[in-house]
């Protein structure tokens, strides 16, 4: 991965930054999403 080149990096995988993950992949641009936490939108996932 430190080889890796992308042309867009979110920082958060909750839902905004999946969602804007998703615009900027269909847009083209090689995307990267660095989450914090083990899985993506924790927030959602609490009960």
């Amino acid at each position: 991965m430190a080889d890796a080149i992308y042309d867009a990096i979110v920082v958060g995988g909750g839902h905004h930054g999946t969602i804007m993950a998703c615009y900027l992949q269909k847009a083209g641009l090689r995307t990267a999403i660095f989450e914090r936490q083990h899985e993506l939108g924790q927030l959602e996932q609490r009960g």
